[in-house]
């Protein structure tokens, strides 16, 4: 083995991302990120969100040929925007998260309990980004409830030794998609972690099936509610040897965004990037 190539072996099993269980379970708090981050909505998420969301409904009405059945949003925070464009394309969401406060954020605004997130403002948001005023909003809801309520809501985690899934009573689902967004930077400990979550998703997938993950550019930590959470940098290289070393899914295509959040949200990144392939 030459020294190049055991260095690299040593950086890619180096633990880069030094998170703890207990960040999630314990430190991390649902509300104050949706509050930070999704319930303001002005022009500080604007130079993020208008160029994300423009570009990921583009592939979805571009890459995806009819009505499909069934995705996977993997890492999905207590989030609602990515499930919302999917609503529009796919019957049934598996929806899964390692926080368990996260998945409680997302049962809560499906059972329409009263103290549950409002996400109205931020879903007109985002249609109006996808199609301008002219949307009917309780209409994408109901898509979304819909495609929700027709699967599941669990635990994952990237570091289970045999399964992605934590409490899901089918891991050997097949899906037509698996997106991901903001999530594996934060998960994974290490490019091999990486990769194993990669390979993972590459035999998840159905033949033909889209991978999607969104990613922030060399991120090394982001800070809210008096915290901070550590990130392992990815590049569009990273993702791309990823990607090619399942031996199962294409070359990624990668979109490079330069956008960035106000840097009062404490994210250390340097752009943002949305890299997509297909199983082979």
């Amino acid at each position: 083995m030459t020294d190049d190539v055991e260095e690299k072996n040593k950086t890619e099993e180096k633990i880069l991302n030094p998170w703890k269980e207990s960040d999630y379970l314990e430190k991390w708090n649902a509300n104050a990120y949706l509050t930070s981050f999704c319930q303001q909505i002005n022009g500080q998420w604007l130079p993020v969100m208008y160029p994300l969301v423009s570009n990921i409904n583009e592939l979805l009405q571009t890459k995806l040929n009819k009505k499909e059945q069934i995705v996977l949003e993997f890492g999905g925070g207590p989030c609602l925007w990515g499930s919302l464009l999917l609503a529009e394309y796919f019957d049934q969401i598996w929806f899964c998260d390692f926080a368990p406060s996260n998945l409680k954020s997302i049962q809560d605004w499906l059972d329409e309990k009263p103290d549950a997130f409002n996400w109205k403002p931020f879903f007109n948001y985002v249609l109006d980004i996808k199609q301008g005023h002219h949307h009917n909003e309780f209409e994408y809801e109901t898509k979304l409830r819909s495609a929700l309520r027709n699967r599941k809501i669990f635990r994952c985690d990237v570091n289970k030794i045999n399964s992605l899934f934590i409490d899901s009573p089918n891991d050997q689902q097949k899906f037509q998609m698996i997106f991901s967004s903001f999530c594996l930077e934060s998960a994974c400990s290490s490019y091999n972690i990486l990769k194993q979550t990669i390979l993972r998703f590459s035999d998840l997938l159905e033949s033909g099936g889209m991978l999607l993950i969104c990613s922030f550019k060399n991120s090394t930590s982001y800070t809210f509610n008096g915290d901070t959470f550590t990130d392992l940098p990815l590049s569009p290289d990273i993702i791309r040897n990823a990607f090619l070393e399942t031996g199962h899914l294409t070359e990624p295509t990668c979109i490079s965004l330069d956008s960035q959040p106000n840097p009062t949200y404490g994210i250390t990144n340097h752009g943002i990037m949305i890299n997509y392939g297909f199983k082979i």
